[in-house]
């Protein structure tokens, strides 16, 4: 691992034609691009409910594929998503204040750089074709603010305009159809094995021209700024899926491809660029790079336009040693990459509930309207083909004097099969269930029955287990690595700053140089359980009136905490806004000697007699407690205490 610190360096024009071709051959012989993205293809239109290329399309096309994904991207946003800062993390009792810093500033993160919506289009993903890609990295960008200067203008007074630098951690979605990474290993080890990962974007020259403005100036670029932007785009990575066809019955575009082709014809070929960003351990000795530690294996960003001109080239030197971009599959198998995506799963049972349905449509359609013969001599197609239900026919001079049961013939139709197809479509349907593992209460769809409250909640809680279970290996795989990554940064390039707390409502102190002494941990999500841990509520009942019929339970636990502990459990989070300063606790000998009748004052509190009696009283209750009777004097019962 290199000790090098994250610096753009200019490139050599040989060394760029050695990186630019080292880069094509990674990209046609390690990536399995054209495969991948087939099967994405598929997938999208499986969910989309349109036709394989080619194909007609059917009467009806039953919506089985896109609910169950639709369920599976609502389950993981309740999983990952269910808190302000995402990922919160926790740390000893006595340095809990720098662990709210921190879960402060991931709040301020996750607004600025749009994580939820980010995570949740990488959920999307992972319903449609059961991978999921998003580059996680530090980064700096240039954005302006509001100045503290004034200026007159048109007789108005404004403030002028300044420029500062937003830092933080950065999650963004990256399309599956546009990136590429290396496929000889796993894609949950891709940051931590793989050897390259990149991905490619489309830019028009004033897209390009801001974006190299916003690259550190030291990259080599400047002096052929207008020669990079006048470059054709030839090369031709960049992928616009064509999911939805226009079909001339349904009025459907694809604008995407009617834009584009609209640009390229108006513009030219000039106007649209292609952006590849490539993540590469590389030993900068194979092509020559004079920088430090170049005989070591460095991990190196690259933005090449056009595949042709290397306009930023940067060593990152992170700690944590691994490739900014992270690869997921919930469904991850050994079957890797073949693995089937939910889509594919679902493809056939669809089909077939499809036909079926359309068959019932087409027959009913022929009920309604028979097949009929008539003799064109007796009577004219247009008054037959007329689509008024009222319509009058009138009848040729040939028809004159002859039976018109003879001009129109209906041709008898019976179906033994109509209105069961339609039912046997939805039995098929309901294997989508199974296979998925999902419910229709989970699908958001009521379910009538005759279970009481708490059979119907046993079930219920026992039912997501197989996409807890998915939950879990996404959490390990994926988010496992993000929070590393994420941490290590945080740790490595973290300034100090002020905050705004919405919650608390005041400026929060980061003070980086406090998070390298403090044990900062992410927090278990509960939700990950397969429920043997959660409290049901007729648990937390039982409880809270056994704590009030045992008042010798307040002695032996402190019932605050097990109130909180059962309402965490249970699902109601974040009690401790709700804590008051408790005075010293009293232990229970102190509070019994001070319930107890003191001895009188005066002097008959010399009296022998009733120094005894206090002291009689005192072990008499200790004894209780204790679960030990002590024997009273006085004539008094055994075992009795005195009141």
């Amino acid at each position: 691992m290199t000790t090098l610190a994250n610096i753009a360096y200019p490139i050599k024009k040989d060394q760029e034609e050695a990186l630019v071709a080292y880069f094509k051959e990674l990209i046609q012989t390690r990536t399995n691009l054209n495969l991948l993205r087939t099967k994405f293809e598929i997938c999208d239109r499986i969910v989309a409910r349109e036709p394989k290329k080619g194909e007609r399309r059917l009467e009806v096309t039953a919506p089985i594929v896109m609910p169950q994904a639709d369920t599976m991207v609502a389950y993981l946003t309740s999983i990952f998503l269910n808190t302000p800062s995402i990922f919160p993390v926790t740390t000893t009792p006595d340095a809990q204040e720098i662990a709210d810093s921190v879960n402060t500033l991931f709040k301020s993160f996750a607004r600025d750089w749009k994580w939820k919506r980010n995570l949740l289009l990488c959920f999307k993903d992972a319903s449609k074709y059961d991978l999921l890609a998003a580059e996680c990295t530090w980064r700096e960008v240039k954005v302006g603010t509001i100045g503290s200067e004034t200026v007159v203008t048109n007789n108005s007074v404004q403030r002028t305009m300044a420029e500062t630098v937003k830092r933080g951690f950065s999650i963004t979605h990256l399309d599956p159809y546009n990136t590429f990474w290396d496929t000889s290993v796993p894609a949950a080890l891709l940051a931590e094995e793989g050897e390259f990962a990149g991905y490619f974007e489309r830019k028009s020259s004033i897209q390009l021209h801001k974006y190299l403005l916003s690259l550190p100036i030291n990259n080599g670029y400047n002096h052929r700024l207008r020669e990079i932007k006048d470059s054709q785009n030839s090369c031709g990575n960049y992928y616009t899926p064509n999911i939805v066809d226009y079909d001339p019955t349904t009025g459907i575009t694809n604008w995407d491809s009617h834009f584009d082709s609209m640009l390229n014809v108006a513009t030219g070929a000039s106007n649209s660029h292609e952006v590849t960003t490539v993540y590469c351990r590389i030993v900068p000795a194979d092509f020559s790079m004079e920088v430090p530690a170049k005989g070591t294996p460095q991990i190196w960003k690259f933005v090449v336009v056009n595949m042709k001109y290397i306009v930023y080239a940067e060593c990152k030197s992170n700690a944590h040693d691994y490739l900014p971009i992270i690869l997921g599959q919930p469904f991850e198998s050994n079957l890797k990459y073949q693995q089937k995506a939910l889509p594919e799963e679902l493809a056939t049972l669809q089909d077939l509930a499809s036909k079926l349905w359309s068959m019932e449509v087409e027959s009913s359609r022929r009920i309604v309207s028979n097949r009929e013969v008539y003799n064109p001599l007796l009577v004219r197609s247009e008054d037959i083909n007329n689509p008024s239900p009222t319509a009058k026919i009138a009848l040729r001079n040939a028809a004159y004097n002859q039976d018109i049961r003879q001009a129109v013939y209906s041709i008898p139709y019976n179906d033994p099969a109509i209105g069961t197809r339609s039912s046997l479509a939805q039995g098929i349907a309901q294997f989508a269930s199974i296979v998925t593992g999902q419910n229709q209460v989970s699908n958001g769809q009521f379910v009538k029955g005759n279970k009481t409250n708490d059979q119907f909640n046993e079930v219920l809680s026992r039912s997501d287990a197989r996409q807890v279970a998915m939950a879990v290996l996404l959490e390990d795989q994926f988010f496992g690595v993000l929070k590393h990554i994420l941490l290590y940064d945080l740790l490595q390039y973290q300034q100090p700053m002020k905050v705004f707390d919405l919650d608390s409502k005041q400026e929060i102190e980061v003070a980086p140089e406090k998070f390298l002494d403090t044990a900062i941990e992410f927090t278990i999500n509960d939700s990950l359980s397969l429920g043997e841990d959660n409290v049901s509520p007729d648990t937390i009942m039982v409880a809270m009136q056994t704590m009030q019929s045992l008042p010798q339970l307040a002695q032996q636990y402190d019932i605050g905490k097990v109130f909180a502990f059962m309402m965490n459990k249970s699902g109601l989070k974040h009690l401790e806004q709700f804590l008051i300063t408790q005075p010293p606790q009293v232990t229970p000998e102190q509070q019994i000697a001070g319930t107890v009748q003191q001895p009188p004052t005066g002097n008959a509190a010399n009296s022998p007699v009733d120094e005894a009696q206090y002291q009689q009283q005192v072990t008499q209750a200790l004894g209780a407690i204790d679960g030990n009777q002590v024997p009273p004097t006085g004539g008094e019962p055994a075992g009795s205490v005195p009141q």
